[in-house]
C-alpha cells in the first residue's frame, strides 16, 4: 500500500514500465523505468525503492557507456585481498567511507577508476602495499603481503603450465599424434602407472614404455592413449618435449627422481611414484595396452628396451644417424613387434 495525494487514501499501487531520461553527471541516460501509479486516478506515486532502482539502472548504463568498474567488480577486488572497505580506503589514501560509497552504487571519479583497475592486478597491489604499508596495522599488512606472494606464485606456475602446454601441444588429431589431441593429464597418469608397475623405471626406459603403449593402443583401436607425438632420437623413440614434461612432474611432486651410478661409471635417473595413478582416465583398451607393455618389459633394463626399440621398423625407417630427429608416424604401429 502507498499513499495517493490526489485520492487522499492508501492504495495498491500499479507498476508501469516506461522510457525515462535521467541525468547522470550532466549526461542524458535513457532507461526503462518502473513507476508506481495509482490504480484509481492514474497519478504517478512516490515509491522511494523504485526510484532508487531506476537511478541505479541509469548509473549502470552510465558505467557501461564509460567502461567503468561496477560496484560488484570493486567489491570482488577488495574481497580477493581479504581487506575491509575501511582498510582498502586507508591503503589507497582515500576517505574512509569512499570504498563503501562505491560498492553501494556511487560512481567513482576517473582518477579513482584508474587506481581501482590497477590494483586488480596483484603485482600492482603489491607495489601499493610497499609504498603505503604504514597505513595498515602490522598484522593486516603482513597478512596481505602473504596473500599477494601466494597469488603471484600461483600466477607464475599457471603461466609456466600454459607455456608448457603450448610447447608440448601436438596440434589437432592427426596421424602424428594418434588421432588424439595431446592430453597432459593422461600422460602424467601413464607415467605414474609405469613407474608403479615395472622394475628399473629409469628415465630412458620410461620413454620407451610410453611409446610402446601409445603405439600398441593405436594398433588396437586406431587411437593413441596420450596424444603424444614421438621422434626417433639417438637412443630410441621419445615423446616430444619429454624432458620438459618429466621435469614438470618432478616439480609438482608427482614422481621423484634419484640419480643412480652404474658399475661402468655412467649414471641414470630412477623414477618412483609419490601416489597411485588415476586409472579412471583410461578406457578398457587403454588399460589393457598399458598392462601388456608393463608385463612385457617388467624386468627389462633401460639398455634392454632400448635395443628392442632400435629393432622396430617404426624406428629404423624414420631414424637418421647424425640427422634431425624425425617424427614417427602412428601408421607404422602395425609393424610393432608387440600386439594384443
Amino acid at each position: 500500500m502507498i499513499y495517493c495525494g490526489m485520492c487522499r487514501a492508501e492504495v495498491d499501487e500499479r507498476i508501469e514500465e516506461r522510457p525515462e531520461t535521467i541525468l547522470v553527471r550532466g549526461e542524458e541516460i535513457e532507461v526503462n523505468s518502473r513507476v508506481a501509479v495509482c490504480p484509481q486516478c492514474g497519478e504517478d506515486l512516490i515509491d522511494e525503492e523504485l526510484e532508487a532502482a531506476n537511478l541505479g539502472a541509469a548509473y549502470d548504463a552510465y558505467r557501461v557507456r564509460h567502461h567503468l568498474l561496477s560496484p560488484r567488480d570493486i567489491s570482488e577486488t577488495r574481497q580477493k585481498y581479504g581487506l575491509s572497505q575501511r582498510a582498502l580506503a586507508k591503503l589507497l589514501g582515500w576517505g574512509e567511507i569512499t570504498i563503501h560509497r562505491y560498492e553501494s552504487g556511487a560512481i567513482q571519479d576517473s582518477a579513482h577508476e584508474t587506481v581501482l583497475r590497477l590494483i586488480k592486478e596483484p603485482a600492482n597491489m603489491k607495489q601499493v602495499l610497499e609504498e603505503s604499508r604504514t597505513a595498515l596495522s602490522a598484522e593486516i599488512a603482513t597478512k596481505l603481503e602473504g596473500k599477494l606472494d601466494e597469488m603471484l606464485a600461483d600466477r607464475e606456475v599457471s603461466q609456466f603450465e600454459s607455456l608448457l602446454e603450448k610447447l608440448c601441444s601436438t596440434g589437432s588429431p592427426s596421424e602424428a599424434n594418434g588421432f588424439r589431441e595431446f592430453d597432459v593429464e593422461k600422460l602424467e597418469e601413464s607415467v605414474l602407472y609405469f613407474v608403479s608397475h615395472v622394475k628399473n623405471a629409469f628415465k630412458t626406459k620410461l620413454n620407451k614404455l610410453l611409446w610402446y603403449a601409445d603405439f600398441l593402443s593405436y594398433r588396437t583401436s586406431s587411437r593413441s592413449i596420450t596424444g603424444s607425438a614421438y621422434v626417433a632420437a639417438t637412443h630410441g623413440p621419445v615423446p616430444k618435449n619429454y624432458d620438459l614434461l618429466l621435469g614438470e612432474m618432478i616439480r609438482k611432486g608427482l614422481v621423484r627422481a634419484t640419480e643412480v651410478e652404474f658399475p661402468n661409471g655412467t649414471c641414470g635417473e630412477l623414477l618412483e611414484p609419490n601416489r597411485e595413478p588415476n586409472m579412471s582416465l583410461f578406457n578398457g583398451v587403454e588399460q589393457a595396452c598399458m598392462g601388456k607393455v608393463a608385463r612385457e618389459f617388467h624386468y627389462c633394463t633401460a639398455s634392454d628396451i632400448r635395443k628392442r626399440s632400435h629393432l622396430e621398423r617404426a624406428y629404423t625407417s624414420t631414424y637418421e644417424e647424425e640427422g634431425q630427429w624425425n617424427g614417427i608416424p602412428y601408421s607404422l604401429a602395425e609393424t610393432l613387434s608387440l600386439s594384443m
